[in-house]
């Protein structure tokens, strides 16, 4: 090696001995970083309070600690509502599959249900899902709807008809062998009908709680059906149905008080009554409406599904079918008034023959009417939906159809049953029903004012009541409910017999 060779080395070697001594102070740093790092603590010197304190050092994939927020207080009720989760609904219980007996013959079609009978004379007819949608033995016929929900029942060993409604309300019809003819909606509501001595006369003994009353139908017949027309117990002078037709000189302000009764908060929002009365027309629509609900109410305490709560979103009741309904009161004030003079100057009728013509249902002057039993229809889109009382419904045809029914459009009902505006078909017989059934709730409330039980209204003239000629009726009461209550633990052997016999239980 010669001399430059061995200075050029000489210098490469200075050079690398300094850069070295240059790097101690930059691995001390990264040592004492990495220590720091590793051992998160926070740094000991205090900020300057001019500038905000630097976050701590947190260790790596751990979330730092959640803070400690001084207690709160609690949101008002009305705010933990608009977050809160809502319940989950509990699934419906499904129809069980059938359970046949063991040595009954089964008739399968194509389509999966079948046909299945017993030596003993039961039989079954089940759908492709296993399903009974009929029960039948001798003396016994039962249907079952596609839910599983049992329809009907007639019994003829106990002599009972029994129809459920969708909404669940039984209906049990008897004719005994006098020609006595029961019909009840639960142990303490409905009605006994029976003959009177005069023709053509039937009296109904109503049992509704512990309310008890008698009403008078005349019967005729119109085109091979027969038809009831409720005849008043009592009439008025004519002054009387005058004041109740004609507006009063100001509308009056009127408080009915219904908020503490059930039926009103049961059906909240559908029925808002006027808060003043130009008449007593308008006064009795609120009368009638009213107990149409309270009707409603009752017949369904005893169902299965009494304890449901109606929708709170029903569409109430508009002014203007309101005032249908008004107007029409106010056509049967002036009719019963006409009836009043002809009863007072004639003397009673014994026999004879009612008048042929068609049912007053039919007039074409009444078209609008109030729902005041349950009724179980088929819309014209092909679905089925309840009418309950206090719906109401409108005639659109006068002709009568095949099956003695005419059309009908639904003005107004209530959450659950038929839509509105939805079209179907109601028998005549019961479209009648509900116009006797208007009829007699206006004569409650034509006897409320006469009696001037209606406080804060007008003071009526002398009433000047007198029993109507053809009105008067007599029942024993406490056997009428009796036979209720008998006709009701029939109906409860025959649906328990139909339900243990549709499972094929008892084998």
């Amino acid at each position: 090696m010669n001399s430059d060779t061995a200075k050029d080395t000489h210098s490469w070697a200075k050079v690398a001995f300094i850069l070295c001594l240059s790097m101690i102070p930059v691995l001390v740093w990264t040592q004492n970083t990495t220590t720091t790092k590793k051992q998160a603590k926070p740094a000991s010197v205090a900020p300057a309070k001019s500038s905000p304190p630097p976050p701590a050092a947190q260790p790596r994939n751990v979330p730092p600690p959640r803070p400690q927020n001084p207690p709160t207080q609690p949101k008002p009720i009305s705010d933990q509502w608009k977050h809160q989760v809502p319940t989950p609904v509990a699934p419906q219980p499904q129809p069980k599959p059938f359970n046949p007996p063991i040595d009954a013959k089964r008739f399968q079609r194509p389509d999966g249900s079948a046909t299945i009978e017993h030596r003993d004379g039961r039989k079954w007819e089940v759908n492709g899902a296993g399903q009974v949608t009929r029960f039948s033995k001798p003396g016994m016929q039962a249907q079952f709807g596609r839910d599983g929900r049992l329809t009907s029942i007639r019994d003829d060993r106990r002599g009972v008809t029994i129809t459920r409604a969708p909404n669940g309300v039984r209906q049990v019809v008897s004719v005994r062998p006098d020609g006595t003819r029961v019909v009840s909606y639960g142990m303490n509501r409905g009605y006994v009908e029976r003959r009177l001595s005069r023709a053509g006369y039937i009296q109904r003994t109503y049992v509704i709680g512990g309310r008890r009353y008698v009403s008078v139908y005349r019967t005729y017949n119109y085109n091979g059906i027969v038809y009831q027309r409720y005849v008043p117990a009592v009439y008025y002078r004519p002054r009387f149905y005058a004041w109740a037709a004609t507006p009063w000189s100001a509308p009056v302000p009127y408080a009915w008080g219904w908020n503490a009764e059930p039926w009103y908060g049961y059906y909240p929002g559908y029925l808002t009554p006027a808060p003043a009365y130009p008449n007593a027309a308008y006064w009795l629509t609120d009368f009638l409406l009213a107990a149409n609900l309270q009707l409603a109410y009752e017949n369904q305490q005893p169902s299965a599904d009494a304890g449901s709560q109606p929708d709170a979103e029903s569409t109430p009741l508009s002014p203007g079918i309101k005032l249908a309904i008004a107007r029409e009161v106010g056509l049967q004030i002036t009719a019963e008034q006409a009836a009043a003079a002809q009863s007072a100057s004639q003397p009673a009728v014994v026999g004879g023959q009612p008048p042929v013509a068609p049912p007053p249902a039919l007039d074409p002057a009444q078209k609008v009417f109030v729902v005041s039993s349950n009724l179980d229809l088929l819309t014209t889109t092909g679905t089925s939906c309840p009418l309950t009382p206090g719906d109401i419904i409108i005639r659109t045809d006068d002709r009568i159809g095949d099956g003695n029914v005419v059309s009908v459009t639904v003005l107004s009902a209530k959450a659950g049953d038929c839509p509105l505006n939805s079209t179907t078909s109601v028998e005549v017989a019961a479209l009648q029903e509900m116009h006797n059934d208007f009829r007699q709730q206006i004569d409650s409330g034509l006897s409320t004012l006469a009696n001037n039980q209606a406080g804060g209204l007008p003071s009526p003239p002398p009433a000047g009541a007198f029993n109507s000629r053809d009105g008067q009726g007599q029942s024993d009461l406490n056997s009428e409910a009796s036979l209720i209550q008998q006709q009701q633990q029939s109906a409860n052997q025959a649906e328990l017999e139909v339900r243990v016999g549709s499972n094929g239980a008892g084998q």
